[in-house]
C-alpha cells in the first residue's frame, strides 16, 4: 500500500448530536488509534478502548469511531480527537535466503513513514527558533523541557509566570483588570478609579418624610443612645467623607449603611453632635462629641483634644489630640439632645447640605417673625426667602417668583428691607408692620402685595 497522505489526526467539535466520527487515514492495528476527549474547560482525557467502537482497521481509506456507545452525544464546547500512533519499534525479521513477501516489506516502510508523520505532528505543535541562531535555541531548551510536562495552563486566558522557585499558573483576571506587580510577583489588579461625590463631606441621602426632609433619626429615645430609623437596603444612609485631593482628583470615601446605625454612650444633659467614620472599604462606624466642629476656609487646624476642624479649601477633616491634629474620615450627620438620662430631641442634617422648606400659603403678617430648621449643621453661605405668585398681582403672573433681594417693608416712616438671618441649623425672617412691597413687574412702581395672593418658602445651601 502506498501512503500518499500525511494526515494522521482529525479533531471534531461536539454538537450534542453526532456520535459517529470518521477518519480518512489508514490504521493497521486497533491499538494504533488513540481517542482523546477534551472537555469544555480544555482538559484532555485519553479514552479506554472499551468506551468506543471502531471500524475500518486495516482499510487504506480509513474508518470511523463510534462514541459514546450509549447515552447523550458529546456536548457543544467539547472536542473529540482521533490520532494514529504507531510504535517506534521494528519487530519484523528478514532471514537470509528466506521467503520474500513484498507486502511485509511495504508494510514496514509504511510504518516507518507513519512514525515520521507522527513526529511531524508533534513537532508542528512546538515553537521553533531561527536556524541561524543556535545560541537562542540552546538557551531556551532547558526551560522548554521543564515546561513540557507541566500542563499548567488549563483555562483559556491563563498566564504563565514564575516565583522564586518554580513556574506557575496565573488564572485569567476579571474584566477591567490589568496585569501589575504585587511585591516581586505578577498579579491582576483593578485600576484605582477615583471615587468622589458631587457634594463632599455630607450626608448624601437616606430615608425622607412626606416633605422630602431627612427622617433617619427618631424624635426621642430612651436612655443615652439613639438608633437610626427607616434605614434599610431600599433606603440606605449614604455618607461622603472628603479626604483632600490626590493624583486622580478628589479623594473621598463613600459609606453606606443598609441597617440602622446606633450612637451609644451619649453625654447626658448636653447636645451630642453625631458623626460616622468611614473605613477604607466603606464600612461605617459611629461616634459623637459635645464639641461643635469648626468649618473654616483655611488657617490652622485646632489641636484641642477632641476638637474637629474641617478645612473647606483643603477638603480635609482633622481632630485634635491635645498637641497635634490628625486626619479622620468623619462626617457629622445630626444631633441628639439629652436630659435626665434620655434623648429628648434630635435633628438629622440636611442631605447634600441643601434645604428647601416647601411653600407655605399666604405671606406672613406684619410685625412677625418666621423661623425654620434648615439643619445644614453649619452656617450656610447661601440663604433665601422666596415668594411665588398664586393670583395675578402687580404685573406678576401665577407662578412668578421673587427673592429676598426684591422685597421690602414699611415701618410707618420709611421703606426698609426685611431681616433674614441664619445660624448652623435655623433660618429666620423678621418683617415690619407693612411687610410686603415689590416693584411692579411692568411699571416698576413699588406695590404693596396682598398676602393671600402669594406663598413663601426658605431655601438654604451650604455653598461648598
Amino acid at each position: 500500500m502506498s501512503l500518499s497522505s500525511t494526515t494522521n489526526k482529525v479533531i471534531y467539535s461536539g454538537n450534542g448530536a453526532t456520535s459517529v466520527w470518521p477518519f480518512s487515514f489508514p490504521v493497521f492495528e486497533a491499538a494504533d488509534l488513540v481517542v482523546i476527549l477534551t472537555d469544555a474547560a480544555g482538559l484532555e482525557t485519553t479514552l479506554s478502548a472499551s468506551l468506543y467502537g471502531v471500524s475500518g482497521i486495516g482499510n487504506p481509506a480509513g474508518g470511523s469511531v463510534t462514541y459514546p456507545l450509549s447515552g447523550s452525544p458529546i456536548a457543544t464546547g467539547t472536542k473529540l480527537t482521533l490520532l494514529r500512533t504507531v510504535p517506534y519499534t521494528q519487530t519484523t525479521v528478514l532471514s537470509n535466503q528466506g521467503g520474500y513477501y513484498p507486502e511485509v516489506v511495504e508494510r514496514r516502510f509504511d510504518q516507518i513513514y507513519m512514525a515520521l508523520q507522527q513526529l511531524e505532528e508533534r513537532l508542528s505543535r512546538a515553537s521553533l527558533y531561527s536556524l541561524s541562531n543556535p545560541a537562542t535555541e540552546q538557551s531556551n531548551l532547558a526551560p522548554i523541557q521543564q515546561l513540557q510536562p507541566m500542563n499548567l495552563l488549563t483555562q483559556q486566558g491563563d498566564v504563565l509566570t514564575r516565583d522564586a522557585s518554580a513556574y506557575k499558573r496565573l488564572a485569567r483576571g476579571s474584566a477591567g483588570q490589568f496585569l501589575g506587580i504585587a511585591g516581586t510577583d505578577l498579579a491582576w489588579a483593578t485600576p484605582p478609579y477615583p471615587v468622589f461625590s458631587a457634594v463632599r463631606q455630607t450626608v448624601l441621602g437616606g430615608p425622607v418624610d412626606s416633605a422630602g426632609l431627612p427622617a433617619f433619626l427618631p424624635a426621642t429615645a430612651a436612655g443615652l443612645a439613639v438608633t437610626a430609623q427607616n434605614v434599610s437596603a431600599t433606603f440606605p444612609l449614604v455618607v461622603a467623607a472628603a479626604g483632600g485631593f490626590g493624583p486622580l482628583g478628589p479623594a473621598d470615601r463613600i459609606g453606606c449603611a443598609a441597617t440602622a446605625p446606633v450612637w451609644s454612650g451619649l453625654a447626658d444633659n448636653a447636645t451630642n453632635i453625631l458623626y460616622v467614620e468611614i473605613g477604607s472599604t466603606g464600612a461605617i462606624t459611629t461616634g459623637s462629641t459635645t464639641l461643635e466642629p469648626v468649618y473654616q476656609p483655611g488657617g490652622a487646624y485646632g489641636t484641642a483634644a477632641g476638637q474637629h476642624t474641617f478645612n473647606i479649601v483643603e477638603m480635609t477633616m482633622k481632630v485634635g489630640n491635645g498637641s497635634t491634629a490628625a486626619q479622620v474620615w468623619r462626617v457629622f450627620v445630626g444631633e441628639a439632645v439629652t436630659s435626665g438620662g434620655s434623648v429628648t430631641a434630635t435633628r438629622g442634617y440636611a442631605y447634600s447640605g441643601r434645604y428647601d422648606s416647601g411653600f407655605t400659603a399666604t405671606l406672613p403678617a406684619g410685625n412677625a417673625a418666621v423661623s425654620k430648621n434648615h439643619n445644614v449643621g453649619v452656617t450656610p453661605q447661601t440663604a433665601d426667602f422666596r415668594i411665588e405668585c398664586t393670583a395675578s398681582e402687580g404685573g406678576y403672573s401665577v407662578g412668578d417668583q421673587a427673592g429676598m433681594g426684591s422685597l421690602s417693608g414699611y415701618n410707618g416712616a420709611v421703606q426698609m428691607p426685611q431681616s433674614l438671618s441664619v445660624s448652623r441649623n435655623t433660618i429666620n425672617i423678621s418683617v415690619p408692620s407693612a411687610p410686603w412691597y415689590l416693584f411692579n413687574k411692568i411699571t416698576s412702581v413699588s406695590t404693596l402685595l396682598t398676602v393671600a395672593n402669594w406663598r413663601y418658602k426658605f431655601v438654604v445651601d451650604r455653598g461648598w
